[in-house]
């Protein structure tokens, strides 16, 4: 059996010389196939692929190595790459008859009613229409608590990149004391809908309102 060789293409970009991908590989002898020298390997793996670390359009060029030796560097421009949907949960906030707090929140007092808000923010370099999904549960919380709130909506126009937009829900009872649940996701791509940041987790936790006693008075009492 002939020996074994290395081949590596190493991908970068042009205009700052960047490395973005670097393919390695161990294959045997092309020679032992009769195919004689490296240029076998090289028409097997068409360049033409581009790996997926190359995201954006513009100039790149190929340097290809055969047992650490350089033997051809190859130019060429990719066009038509997609950018990929990109967007997080940027805030939540739990409000609650005027009041306000970060999502988790904690000791909600017993009996408020709640309202929450997302900010989901863009993350692409175009504008992009924005979705949200969510569903609270009260106690336990999920996946046993009973369904409070289901809320999903799209915003009416689009937000620019790196820009916010907030989603209000509707009001919902908080009459029982412990730990309400939130699945939340934001979306984009109305036209076929793909989640791109979500939070399954705790919205807060609601404790017993505790009486106070405003003013201690004796009005009468019997003498025995």
């Amino acid at each position: 059996a002939g020996a074994s060789h290395n081949v590596r293409f190493k991908w970068y970009r042009d205009r700052d010389g960047k490395l973005v991908a670097d393919w390695s590989y161990t294959i045997p002898d092309p020679g032992q196939y009769g195919y004689g020298s490296w240029p076998w390997f090289y028409a097997y793996c068409y360049i033409g692929y581009h790996p997926e670390e190359i995201s954006e359009d513009g100039n790149y060029y190929v340097d290809i190595l055969w047992d650490a030796t350089l033997l051809q560097r190859i130019t060429f421009t990719i066009t038509g790459i997609e950018e990929p949907y990109a967007g997080i949960i940027s805030r939540m906030e739990l409000g609650y008859d005027g009041d306000r707090a970060s999502i988790p929140a904690y000791d909600i007092p017993q009996g408020k009613r709640g309202l929450v808000h997302i900010w989901g923010r863009n993350d692409m370099s175009t504008s992009q229409k924005m979705g949200i999904s969510w569903v609270v549960r009260g106690p336990p919380g999920w996946p046993d608590g009973p369904i409070l709130e289901e809320y999903y909506d799209w915003q009416a126009f689009s937000t620019g990149p790196g820009d916010e937009h907030e989603f209000i829900g509707g009001r919902f009872n908080l009459d029982e004391v412990g730990l309400y649940d939130i699945r939340a996701g934001l979306l984009m791509n109305p036209d076929e809908p793909w989640y791109v940041d979500v939070y399954y987790g705790d919205l807060c936790t609601v404790a017993a309102v505790v009486p106070t006693i405003s003013e201690f008075k004796i009005s009468d009492y019997v003498k025995a």
